[in-house]
């Protein structure tokens, strides 16, 4: 702990998160391997030890199992926070989501939790729409049909983008998680037969604040609201981490655990 933190002491049970929280903002470490410098960015991975920002910790209870609380540094504070901040999803509207990988998962948990009245899912590969059905029954697959109050797309793919924007409600939210790759345009046909107040919005991380979300997040998963657990699919030793990571590219995962003891 160095000079001038006040939120954090050591021995705390902690995540690590990309967005700035509460806290002082240093800078980044620089790590050596013989005589090469790699720079470290605020936050990495795949590290057993690591010189880490103030205001990229939030600490929690130190009950939260190890594997719940590393879920908490990107795919559920996302998934949730677009539904709760992006799209502020009211009780009664609909809502689809294009991907159903962790973050598509969490939108998905965090819609149940806000009381829509209908959740629409699309995704190619069929393990990811069972995954989604067995962590809420109630959703539809491969329907998304005209007139969704809300579409958010976690793909990047800018035809579906462009199919989102087509489909949602005159004065609905098509919300981009996904980001589509760098150069790619997003090219909306006959746009002038959307004109009817929607909104197409980016999401940065779901516009997640660490310190006051992510024990709010924990506290719903304590109280039952919340099956993080259900998300978890594959354990791998940190040694093998290419097996893993093969994993994540076949699609199948929904999150992936490395064990690092």
């Amino acid at each position: 702990i160095g000079p001038g933190v006040t939120l954090v002491k050591p021995g705390d049970h902690v995540v690590l998160y990309w967005r700035k929280g509460a806290g002082i903002e240093s800078a980044c470490p620089k790590y050596t391997r013989g005589d090469e410098v790699i720079g470290g960015g605020r936050v990495t991975t795949f590290s057993e030890h690591a010189i880490v920002s103030e205001n990229r910790l939030t600490v929690i209870d130190e009950s939260i199992p190890h594997e719940i609380a590393a879920l908490m540094g990107c795919a559920v504070t996302t998934g949730l926070g677009v539904v709760f901040n992006d799209a502020q999803l009211k009780p009664g509207q609909s809502i689809g989501v294009i991907g159903c990988g962790g973050v598509g998962l969490c939108v998905i948990m965090g819609a149940k939790l806000a009381g829509s009245r209908a959740i629409f899912i699309y995704d190619r590969l069929y393990e990811k729409k069972q995954l989604a059905k067995k962590i809420t029954p109630e959703i539809t697959d491969d329907i998304i049909p005209d007139g969704v109050d809300i579409i958010v797309d976690t793909t990047g793919d800018p035809d579906l983008i462009a199919q989102a924007y087509h489909l949602v409600a005159p004065g609905g939210k098509v919300i981009m998680v996904g980001q589509p790759k760098r150069g790619e345009a997003l090219v909306l046909p006959d746009i002038a037969g959307d004109f009817k107040g929607k909104t197409l919005m980016d999401s940065e991380g779901g516009g997640t604040s660490p310190n006051e979300d992510i024990p709010r997040y924990l506290r719903l998963y304590r109280n039952g609201l919340l099956n993080l657990a259900g998300l978890i699919t594959h354990r791998f030793p940190l040694d093998k981490v290419n097996d893993a990571l093969d994993v994540v590219r076949s699609g199948i995962a929904g999150r992936v655990i490395l064990e690092m003891h």
